[in-house]
């Protein structure tokens, strides 16, 4: 069969040393402050997960297999791309919790719940994963990035 290129773009194919293992929500509303962020960190090479809900996968799936799936995914990028840090994102009024009116439109109460969330995340990984040192969590909203960890 003849290729028949829709869109041409040079792509290295040298393998990497992923500097990031994230896993994000995939609310687009919050992709531009994301991509920003990893540029301001420096962060080049990352294997990105985008499921909703994002860190909520590990602290609340919906599903048990919902938690072992992305614990596989890390586990094949520690492997395939020798991650050694993890960063863990969730956003405002997410869909995937039940949005601002689980929380009575009260944004402090949301944050609380997600900061709760973060630390769950982080423990479940910290626990599967102890090589892995550095575990950070996220919270997004309209004026940017908030850094969770250890809060």
């Amino acid at each position: 069969m003849k290729k028949k290129y829709v869109f041409i773009h040079p792509t290295a194919l040298a393998h990497y040393r992923a500097q990031a293992f994230i896993v994000r929500c995939f609310d687009d509303r919050f992709r531009g402050v994301f991509e920003k962020f990893l540029t301001a960190k420096k962060i080049q090479h990352a294997d990105v997960e985008s499921v909703a809900g994002g860190a909520k996968i590990f602290a609340s799936p919906e599903r048990k297999s919902d938690r072992e799936f992305m614990m596989r995914e890390l586990k094949k990028s520690i492997r395939l791309h020798h991650t050694r840090r993890v960063m863990l994102f969730t956003h405002y009024d997410c869909g995937a919790y039940g949005g601002m009116q689980r929380f009575g439109n009260d944004r402090d109460k949301e944050f609380t719940y997600h900061v709760k969330g973060h630390r769950i995340g982080h423990e479940v990984i910290a626990e599967y994963f102890p090589e892995i040192k550095k575990i950070r969590t996220f919270f997004v909203n309209e004026k940017g990035i908030i850094e969770t960890t250890g809060a």
